[in-house]
């Protein structure tokens, strides 16, 4: 992540930010609501993301490693989502 304007890895995030924002196909966001860095970030994901609308989307009891946190309900999540889409 950069953490200045002048940061060398500024023109790849906004490159990647720019490809999300044409990404058509289902998209799915879990983060943990516990998350010290990216905090409130999906968001503006979320509504980035075209194949993010009327996803199930969900916050679940974790930090910022949710599979380590709370691994079996992202699971469940994951495969659930994926079965349905």
């Amino acid at each position: 992540m950069p953490t200045s304007p002048d940061d060398p890895a500024v023109p790849a995030n906004r490159a990647a930010w720019e490809a999300l924002g044409r990404w058509d196909k289902p998209f799915l966001a879990i983060f943990g609501y516990r998350d010290p860095i990216l905090g409130q970030a999906d968001g503006p994901l979320i509504k980035h993301i075209p194949g993010a609308a009327g996803q199930p989307h969900a916050r679940i009891k974790a930090s910022h490693f949710i599979q380590e946190d709370s691994g079996t309900e992202l699971a469940e999540r994951m495969l659930s989502w994926q079965q349905a889409t």
